[in-house]
C-alpha cells in the first residue's frame, strides 16, 4: 500500500502555501487569496529555525541552512566475534539554530552485508550525506557504528548460520542505539515515541527486523522504534536452523515502507516483496516501492539517481504513520508519556548536555556477540 493520495495532495498544498508566504513576505504577488487556499491543519507547523532559515514545511522540505554534528559519541561496548572488546560510537547530526524542544529521530545503519562499512562514509548509505539531508529538514538524525563479521564472506560462499548470528548481533546494537537515545532524550531534545529505523541494504535488513522481530522467541522485547525504512533489504523471517519465526509480521509490528530494485542480484526482489505481502495478513503495513529493472545500491550506478525519489518518499512516509498521529503536523507534539521500558542492561544516568561538537557522556553496556555453536 502507497502512502495515501489525499496526504499527497495535502503535502504538495502545504509546500505551495508555503511558497506563497514567502512571495508574500518579499512583496511578491501572488495573485491569490490567503484566505481562499487556507492550510490544511494537519501541515500547518511552522520551522523553528534560526532567522535565516528557508521557507517550506518543517520534515518535508529542507527549513534549515546548517546542521551540527556530535561525531564518535559512545554509546555501547560490545565483545565482537573476534573475541575482542569494541567500542560502538555513533554520529548525531541537528539542525543548526533549531527551538524545538521535542524533534523526531531516524535512526540510519549502513550497508555492507555485516562484513564491510562505515557509519561515516556516504558510500555506505549512512554518511553525512544522508544525515544531513534529514536534520535539514528538522529531523535529528544519528548513524550508528554496529559490530560486523570481516571475515565471514558474501553470497554465496557465506554460512548461514553466521549470517544470522551477525543480523542479531546487529540486531542487539541497533536495539542498544535505541535505547540509548531514549535515555538521553530529554538532553538532546528527542521524543522517544517518534524514533525511525533507516537503512540500506544490511542496514535496511535491520531496520525491517527492528520493525518486525519483536514477540520472537529469540528477541521477544520491542525495539523501541516507531517505523522503518528498508532500502534494498530484507527481514531475517525465520531462523535458519528450526525454521521458526524470527522477523515475520504480526500483530501489533511496526509499519514499513521497502524501496527495491526488482532486477537486485544481491538482494533477491522477492526477499522484500513476499514478506511485505505476508504483512497484510497481519494487518501490519507494510508499503512497497519497486524499481523496475534497478539492481542493488552500489552495484548499480543507476541507484543513485533514484535518491530523491527515495528521499521524498521516506519522509512523506514518516509523516503520515508516526508525526500526524504524534500531533507534530498541526501543533507541537502532545505532553509526552511515560515511555515503555525496552529492556536492556542499565545506562549511567542522564548528564548535562555538552556543546554540539563534543561526545554526549555514556557508560556503554558490555555484551557478547552471538556464537554459532
Amino acid at each position: 500500500m502507497a502512502t495515501s493520495p489525499t496526504f499527497r495532495r495535502a503535502c504538495r498544498q502545504a509546500r505551495r502555501l508555503a511558497a506563497i508566504a514567502a512571495m508574500a513576505l518579499l512583496g511578491v504577488s501572488t495573485g491569490a487569496t490567503p484566505a481562499a487556499h487556507a492550510a490544511p491543519a494537519a501541515l500547518a507547523l511552522p520551522a523553528q529555525a534560526g532567522p535565516s532559515a528557508p521557507t517550506g514545511v518543517r520534515f518535508l522540505d529542507d527549513v534549515f541552512d546548517e546542521v551540527e554534528v556530535s561525531s564518535d559519541v559512545p554509546y555501547r561496548e560490545a565483545v565482537n566475534a573476534s573475541g575482542d572488546l569494541q567500542t560502538l560510537h555513533m554520529e548525531i547530526y541537528e539542525p543548526a539554530g533549531d527551538t524545538a524542544e521535542r524533534r523526531p529521530v531516524v535512526m540510519l545503519m549502513h550497508g555492507g552485508f555485516f562484513v564491510i562499512g562505515n557509519h561515516q562514509d556516504d558510500r555506505w548509505g549512512a554518511g553525512p550525506r544522508f544525515a544531513e539531508a534529514f536534520a535539514l529538514k528538522g529531523f535529528v538524525a544519528v548513524s550508528i557504528q554496529y559490530r560486523l563479521r570481516p571475515d565471514m564472506g558474501f553470497f554465496p560462499n557465506v554460512d548461514l548460520t553466521e549470517l544470522e548470528a551477525a543480523n542479531l548481533d546487529a540486531y542487539d546494537d541497533s536495539v542498544a542505539a535505541v535505547e540509548w537515545l531514549r535515555d538521553h532524550a530529554d538532553e538532546l531534545r528527542i521524543d522517544p515515541r517518534a524514533i525511525v529505523a533507516n537503512g540500506p541494504s544490511a542496514g535496511g535488513s535491520m531496520a525491517w527486523n527492528l520493525a518486525w522481530m519483536q514477540g520472537s522467541a529469540l528477541r521477544p522485547e520491542p525495539s523501541g522504534v516507531a517505523a522503518a525504512v528498508s532500502v534494498s533489504g530484507a527481514p531475517f523471517e525465520t531462523t535458519v536452523g528450526t525454521g521458526e519465526p524470527l522477523a515475520a509480521a504480526s500483530p501489533g509490528d511496526r509499519p514499513v515502507i521497502a524501496f527495491h530494485g526488482t532486477a537486485d542480484g544481491i538482494v533477491a526482489f522477492e526477499l522484500a516483496a513476499g514478506p511485505c505481502g505476508r504483512a497484510a495478513a497481519a494487518g501490519v503495513r507494510c508499503d512497497l516501492v519497486p524499481y523496475e529493472g534497478i539492481g542493488h545500491p552500489a552495484i548499480d550506478p543507476r541507484f543513485v539517481n533514484l535518491f530523491d525519489d527515495i528521499e521524498r518518499r521516506t519522509v512523506e512516509f514518516i509523516a503520515e504513520v508516526v508525526l500526524a498521529p504524534l500531533g507534530y503536523l498541526d501543533q507541537a507534539p502532545a505532553d509526552l508519556p511515560t515511555a515503555p521500558t525496552v529492556p536492556t542492561a542499565p545506562t549511567a544516568p542522564s548528564q548535562s548536555p555538552p556543546g554540539p561538537a563534543q561526545a554526549l557522556p555514556a557508560q556503554p553496556v558490555v555484551v557478547q556477540p552471538t556464537f554459532t555453536g
